[in-house]
């Protein structure tokens, strides 16, 4: 047994040996012994792999010997034996030492192995020193980005990032927009708070660029691929992970930061760069359901045969988009294309770069026209509560009060038990047949704007995944995603340095904000034990999900327990860091991804509990197998500069999907939890989403056809 994986090793190392001594002899040798090399190269691989892998230790390293030699002596014309009949010579050797008894190497062979051995690191350090001094030329991307800023500082930044998503986008198919709601003019806290979050960048954009594809990934396997032109381009099965697929394409489309540090167009040059602490770099933006955790070890089971066709991923990737820097007050317009020549593809590229720079200063020049909202106070909610509320307007709890009630004592049973510490159970309100959102698909976006204005959030987002043509409606699902999150899940910046964000614990806010008694209230969340038991355990599931891809050593918890205030509630929020290990070769790739490191970390624990792998399987049979999709899942950007990445936690958000549409809320149960404390947190949370659509529909007269039967 051992002698048989001795040589299952020796043949491995002997392929990986050809290949390495190929390709450096192939840059090094003259174009008329290039032949010579390739052959020989050939010939061992061939027959290692036509033959059964137990090669001799030692015939391998003879063979591997002469062929070195020749290497160093850059001799490759120099007659060689046989290698099929060198390995088959060492072979009935050794065989016929095994019959004898024989498990020794000789000391001649291990003279050859040692020497053959001191030799291949000297190689490899002459290759490494090679590949660095010429790191520049072989790292070079064969995709290079372009920009045009834009400054504001002579106009009033307020509102101006939705002004111009408005102009450019709105009416524009598959539009996006990563919003940084907190940060966009007078939309902070709602109290000028400053202990608001306020996220830097907004991002947006729509379909156009050549390089641009719609992507969806099913639970079956199957993943879709749509180009600018509304083709089907690829349509793969059997595709086991979405994310290896992102990971190789961010790859290919790589922005090196040489690149990324001289891209600004100015007067027909390049003058600068953009900002280091922009991530995004074109790239996919996108949203990752709950349900794709069965990639991340935690495997999914539906009874139900019509999941399989169940969105797992939708995505855009972008080569075209907007930035708005918020706190510098400039926007960006960056387009991605091959490198090379003025060709009329980038001559395309800078006539975009020129007039998305004129219809921006357009926009901020002129305040754009749009129907405005009313306020709170003009349009008073005559329902008690959000249940009531929700039902006046047609949609329906998957679990009633009693219900839930129920499933939080269940929960509470499984934590006695032993199964688990914590558990994240989510409840959703659902409507179906909304005819008039179908009709008029502006509703959508008009219900976003209102969303970010009731409840600006740092990590929020729209979406539009709706299917315009025959062909998307042939292969796609139909969906919309409008998100007011305060929750970032994972970033990831260009050097490997990542943060999470998780958020337990939650309260009210009193008005008027800022008053003795809303201090109070978030005095009252900081020392809660409840609330803090709640935040720490997923505090220690989040530094072991980043342990997992960090160096060691690295996962600290810089901030711990902190309160965040936003419009409607105090949140309690804490912040783990950690670094991923560097390249091997100085220069190369990490030897983790960061698509790997977000794998790792997913669904958000702070919509399982802990343990993580338990805890969904209890959650899975409490929700009643039902799908919690986009919601609980992921949004956010994953740039081709270094596969940085920043992702938040689908909450505070609305959902329409094929006709459907619903809205998630939950919250984490504890020994200590409260059943009734959590019925009623459930309904604040959901609560001023349900006023939202409420105000949206009864100012343009929106009448769903479901209500009365309700």
């Amino acid at each position: 047994m051992m002698r048989r994986l001795m040589t299952v090793t020796s043949a491995r190392r002997a392929a990986l040996f050809v290949r390495r001594r190929a390709s450096s002899s192939l840059s090094n040798a003259s174009s008329t012994n290039s032949s010579s090399v390739l052959q020989s190269s050939r010939s061992l691989r061939a027959f290692a792999n036509a033959s059964s892998p137990i090669f001799s230790h030692a015939a391998i390293a003879e063979v591997e010997k002469e062929e070195h030699v020749r290497w160093i002596n850059n001799d490759w014309n120099a007659p060689a034996a046989s290698t099929s009949s060198k390995i088959l010579s060492f072979k009935r050797q050794e065989e016929e030492e095994e019959e004898e008894g024989i498990m020794t190497i000789s000391e001649e062979r291990k003279d050859a192995l040692m020497k053959l051995a001191n030799a291949s690191r000297q190689k490899k350090k002459y290759e490494k020193n090679s590949n660095n001094s010429s790191n520049k030329k072989q790292k070079k991307s064969a995709y290079r980005l372009h920009a045009r800023e834009i400054s504001l500082k002579h106009f009033d930044l307020c509102m101006r990032s939705e002004h111009v998503f408005r102009t450019l986008f709105s009416d524009k198919k598959n539009a996006f927009w990563l919003d940084s709601a907190t940060a966009d003019g007078n939309s902070n806290g709602g109290d000028g708070n400053n202990d608001t979050p306020r996220g830097r960048f907004s991002i947006m954009g729509c379909q156009g660029g050549p390089l641009w594809r719609r992507v969806e990934a099913r639970m079956n396997g199957e993943v879709i691929i749509m180009n600018d032109q509304n083709e089907i381009v690829e349509k793969k099965t059997g595709v086991n992970s979405i994310l290896e697929y992102m990971d190789e394409e961010l790859k290919r489309f790589n922005v090196s930061e040489e690149n990324f540090a001289r891209c600004i167009w100015e007067d027909g040059k390049i003058l600068r760069g953009l900002p280091e602490a922009l991530l995004f770099a074109c790239g996919f933006v996108g949203s990752l359901s709950y349900e794709m955790r069965e990639e991340c070890d935690s495997p999914v089971y539906f009874t139900n045969d019509t999941s399989n066709s169940m969105v797992k991923a939708a995505l855009y990737f972008v080569d075209q988009v907007v930035v708005v820097d918020h706190e510098k007050k400039k926007m960006y317009a960056m387009t991605l294309t091959e490198d090379g020549a003025m060709t009329q593809e980038l001559l395309d590229a800078l006539e975009w770069l020129a007039v998305t720079n004129r219809d921006i200063l357009l926009t901020v020049a002129n305040e754009a026209k749009h129907v405005e909202m009313p306020t709170e106070n003009t349009a008073p909610m005559v329902a008690k509560n959000c249940t009531q509320l929700a039902e006046s307007i047609g949609f329906k709890w998957r679990d009633d009060k009693d219900e839930y009630v129920e499933k939080i004592k269940t929960s509470q049973e499984r934590i006695l038990d032993g199964h688990t510490y914590e558990v994240c159970l989510t409840n959703a309100l659902t409507r179906k047949d909304v005819d008039e959102y179908n009709k008029n698909r502006q509703l959508h976006r008009d219900l976003y704007y209102a969303m970010r204005k009731r409840n600006p959030a740092p990590y929020a987002a729209f979406f539009d995944f709706s299917n315009a043509t025959s062909e998307e409606k042939k292969h796609f699902s139909d969906m919309y995603l409008c998100c007011a999150s305060p929750e970032r899940f994972l970033r990831c910046d260009q050097n490997g340095n990542l943060e999470a964000k998780p958020i337990k614990g939650t309260i009210a806010r009193v008005e008027p904000l800022g008053c003795a008694e809303d201090v109070k209230a978030a005095l009252d969340l900081q020392t809660s034990v409840k609330d803090n038991a709640e935040n720490l355990m997923i505090v220690d599931l989040l530094r072991n999900d980043l342990s997992l891809s960090c160096g060691v050593g690295t996962v600290k918890v810089p901030g711990l327990l902190k309160i965040e205030s936003y419009r409607t509630v105090h949140q309690l929020v804490s912040t783990v860091v950690g670094t991923l290990p560097p390249s091997e070769d100085n220069g190369g790739e990490r030897t983790t991804s960061p698509l790997r490191a977000f794998q790792f970390a997913f669904p958000p624990g702070s919509m399982t509990g802990a343990p993580k792998y338990r805890t969904t399987q209890i959650i899975h049979e409490l929700e009643n197998e039902q799908p919690r999709e986009a919601y609980s899942g992921s949004v956010g950007f994953w740039s081709c500069r270094n596969k940085a990445f920043d992702a938040n936690v689908v909450i505070r958000s609305i959902v329409y999907k094929d006709g459907e549409m619903k809205i998630g809320a939950g919250g984490a149960i504890t020994r200590l939890s409260d059943p009734l404390e959590e019925w009623d947190e459930v309904e604040l949370k959901a609560r001023r989403i349900v006023e939202t659509v409420a105000e949206i529909e009864r100012t343009f007269g929106v009448k769903n056809t479901r209500r009365r039967e309700r």
